[in-house]
């Protein structure tokens, strides 16, 4: 069985910027996508806003987004644990443990992207966030 951990980065509004200067440090590839690349409406202020970046280089993968209006990014509580499954029923397992006695930000649910996604906390406030294609 594979699992991969990434980091997760939460900024407010300075993603673009911030994962752009990693690129120039680090190398790699840089892969974005804005609040307007997404199906739906989307509000005006958040629309240029980043919903998804990654930054792949040699074998580590760095992923950030900004965050939504009305939930700040903290600096030292901006990062969460990103688990990417490639067994469906494990990442569902996992998800249900690690919720447990914790909160579900965002249930472990099928996206427009092709995978199931969820957010949580876990009972000791650590950020954990499970995909799994399917």
């Amino acid at each position: 069985m594979k699992i991969k951990l990434s980091p997760y980065l939460a900024f407010n509004g300075n993603c673009n910027d911030a994962m752009n200067f990693y690129k120039s440090v680090l190398g790699g590839k840089l892969e974005i996508k804005t609040f307007a690349d997404v199906p739906g409406e989307v509000d005006e202020a958040q629309k240029d806003k980043i919903m998804h970046a990654r930054l792949l280089f040699d074998e580590i993968e760095i992923m950030a987004s900004d965050s939504m209006r009305g939930q700040e990014a903290v600096n030292g509580t901006s990062v969460a644990l990103s688990l990417e499954y490639e067994n469906l029923e494990e990442s569902e397992r996992v998800f249900k443990e690690l919720s447990a006695d914790g909160s579900i930000q965002i249930p472990f649910e099928k996206t427009f992207w092709g995978a199931k996604f969820g957010l949580l906390t876990d009972k000791f406030g650590i950020q954990w966030m499970l995909h799994c294609e399917y």
